[in-house]
């Protein structure tokens, strides 16, 4: 599996790449949110690459807007989320970037599941 901030967006060179070699992309449906914002336009530069077989595990992906939206006078870099204003305890502006949220089924259910 491939995870994280691969720097490009989804048609670009680097993700068509990988996904010709067979890489399956797990979070390519543009209604599933945008992982980065920058001046005012959306995007996914953070990528969720996965083998076949695993692609078939898995159960639900998102991305959770918890930080690329967020007015930029509490991100975390400046403005009024640093030194002793920084709420530490929240996961608001914690990034300039949306974290991805993978579920797979790794296991067959059971009667107790």
């Amino acid at each position: 599996m491939i995870v994280g901030d691969l720097n490009a967006y989804r048609r670009e060179d680097p993700i068509t790449t990988l996904t010709e070699r067979g890489w399956r992309p797990l979070l390519d449906d543009p209604d599933l949110g945008s992982s980065y914002v920058y001046a005012g336009a959306a995007g996914s530069l953070d990528h969720a690459l996965a083998s076949e077989a695993l692609a078939a595990r898995l159960g639900q992906a998102l991305v959770w807007a918890a930080n690329a939206e967020e007015n930029a006078f509490f991100a975390y870099q400046h403005g009024a989320n640093v030194g002793e204003n920084a709420n530490q305890a929240s996961p608001w502006g914690g990034s300039d970037h949306n974290p991805l949220v993978l579920d797979f089924r790794l296991s067959e259910p059971t009667d107790r599941d």
